[in-house]
């Protein structure tokens, strides 16, 4: 029988630990420079705990990045797959990879504390830039939430990517302006498929 990991697990995990302000026993304050998601200009980086998604031999990272431009702050979080552990019991072959997400919507909700529980009037999701996004109102701000998928890898993604960008309440996020911060994004040690290698699912 053909063994299919997913990532469905590690995405119900890492949503469970979305915001790193709601859940600061979970997710810490780290160097930007160690983070594996990066993006200019950096203000404040996190990191999740890793987990397995369920899957011996699989592993998933999430990272996430606050900008503090003031008129335009911003924020990210990834979740990725890295190196898979435990690789004696499963050959050389990838076989983790992170799931397409049944609800877009509710993953760029909850991004991150500010869109999880402070926000408000949200839209429908439609093309943002070279995302899927949606408006929303926060406290003094408007914002677009977004959501992106990485590379293509093996049955999914190697990392999928939320976040939004906002602007004081009375201005206008334009599509460049979510376009900027998303090419200023940087995600260091996805999955990758080695060269000649296939998968066997």
């Amino acid at each position: 029988m053909r063994r299919v990991i997913l990532a469905a697990a590690a995405m119900a995990a890492a949503a469970a630990a979305a915001a790193p302000s709601a859940h600061a026993q979970d997710w810490h304050k780290i160097d930007c420079a160690a983070s594996k998601l990066s993006a200019e200009p950096a203000g404040e980086c996190w990191q999740g705990p890793p987990n397995n998604g369920g899957y011996a031999g699989c592993l998933f990272e999430g990272f996430s990045i606050y900008s503090k431009v003031a008129d335009k702050p911003s924020f990210a979080r990834v979740a990725l797959v890295t190196n898979e552990i435990g690789t004696s019991a499963y050959g050389t072959t990838p076989r983790c990879y992170v799931a397409e997400v049944k609800n877009v919507l509710n993953e760029i909700k909850n991004g991150d504390l500010l869109s999880r529980t402070r926000s408000s009037n949200w839209s429908d999701v439609k093309t943002v830039a070279s995302a899927r996004g949606a408006l929303f109102d926060a406290p003094g701000r408007r914002c677009v939430g977004f959501f992106q998928n990485g590379p293509t890898y093996i049955g999914g993604y190697s990392y999928n990517l939320r976040g939004w960008v906002c602007r004081p309440t009375g201005q206008t996020v334009t599509d460049s302006d979510v376009q900027d911060w998303l090419k200023s994004i940087k995600v260091a040690g996805a999955g990758t498929i080695p060269q000649g290698s296939r998968s066997t699912r």
